[in-house]
């Protein structure tokens, strides 16, 4: 019964503003709260902490979460437009430690945002070659690069900006081959980077898009090669403000870890002052891939879904801006399940999340 179900809060809040980040190794300049509840509670933000209240009916722009509660959970939203991050520090799973990844998630390091572009976690044979495609003519389109008529299948005459006459239309694989120019490439070990500016029609300015959809079908004017092995396509957001795209192309399958950081020897380096010199780990375990932090300064975060979900014993950390909190519930104490709990131990405990854990080793 809900009744019976006991939620525990604890949230710390950092006394500096800086960028929206919290530091996990300074503890003695934070400010604790702690809270029990059994029923629908806000939080509220203040100038150097948080507060709790039961009144359902409370409205002010400080509510930072609402908790309701259902028959044998309570769920956690925030009423404002910022979301929520997970905190990957001390996650745990019944198969491995760590957050594992999902295609469209966002990560975070320190104040640096990545999104999980797509993952491939089953090898497969990648051939060059393309078969079947009938070549067509259109009779008066043609392209302005190769001034052909021709075309095919898989190398459509698209008008990919807003050019006109005979500038209008451009073979697919010609303006392929053109952006691949303008396209910066930088090989590692298992990671391949590829960065570029804004790409954009050199007559109209026109910005090209990144994809288009022809009959059902999408197309990429970006020509990424994917590994045959398992691999991760990350993309850095930062580049959004300043008309800058970064991708990272991760190859899983050879074992090792792919440690993300600030230092020279990290297979993804970022160069941020927000991240540590080994901020977190990647690992590819079962046909999926693990995001796990590495006691970096400003933690390693996944963004939460509109709405974060707790059972019963179970433990929760997310970060907002500068605060942190942990969730926790907990059925009443019961002397039988306590003994029964000594002689059969199953799972893992979730520590605090201010708890410095050994690194992960490599």
């Amino acid at each position: 019964m809900m009744k019976n179900l006991t939620l525990s809060i604890e949230t710390m809040t950092w006394n500096r503003e800086s960028h929206g980040l919290f530091d996990y190794e300074k503890t003695a300049l934070k400010v604790i709260n702690t809270y029990k509840t059994k029923i629908p509670t806000k939080v509220i933000q203040t100038a150097d902490g948080c507060e709790f209240t039961n009144d359902i009916s409370y409205q002010s722009d400080n509510v930072l979460l609402d908790i309701s509660t259902s028959e044998k959970e309570f769920i956690i939203e925030s009423p404002s437009q910022e979301k929520f991050w997970l905190i990957v520090k001390n996650m745990t799973s019944e198969d491995f430690d760590g957050y594992k990844l999902s295609e469209g998630d966002y990560m975070r390091v320190g104040r640096v945002v990545l999104r999980v572009k797509e993952i491939h976690t089953k090898f497969s044979n990648i051939s060059a070659k393309e078969n079947g495609a009938i070549e067509k003519f259109s009779f008066g389109n043609i392209c302005r690069f190769c001034l052909n008529d021709n075309y095919s299948d898989t190398n459509l005459l698209i008008a990919p900006c807003r050019c006109t006459g005979s500038m209008k239309w451009i073979h697919y694989k010609c303006l392929q081959t053109w952006l691949k120019s303008k396209i910066r490439i930088k090989q590692g070990r298992s990671v391949a980077c590829y960065s570029w500016k804004q790409l954009h029609c050199e007559i109209c300015q026109e910005v090209y898009p990144l994809t288009f959809k022809v009959g059902g079908k999408i197309h990429e004017l970006i020509d990424i090669p994917r590994p045959s092995e398992p691999y991760i396509i990350l993309q850095d957001l930062r580049g959004q403000r300043v008309l800058y795209c970064k991708i990272y192309i991760i190859s899983m399958s050879k074992g090792h870890a792919i440690r993300i950081g600030r230092g020279h020897e990290n297979d993804i380096k970022i160069n941020d002052i927000s991240v540590s010199r080994c901020h977190s780990v990647l690992r590819f375990y079962g046909n999926s891939v693990y995001l796990q932090d590495y006691n970096s300064k400003f933690g390693t975060l996944v963004k939460a879904q509109d709405k974060l979900v707790i059972e019963k014993n179970t433990s929760v950390a997310v970060q907002l801006n500068r605060r942190v909190m942990q969730f926790t519930t907990r059925e009443p104490f019961n002397i039988l399940d306590m003994c029964i709990g000594c002689c059969k131990r199953k799972g893992k405990v979730t520590p605090s999340i201010l708890n410095v854990d050994e690194k992960p080793s490599f």
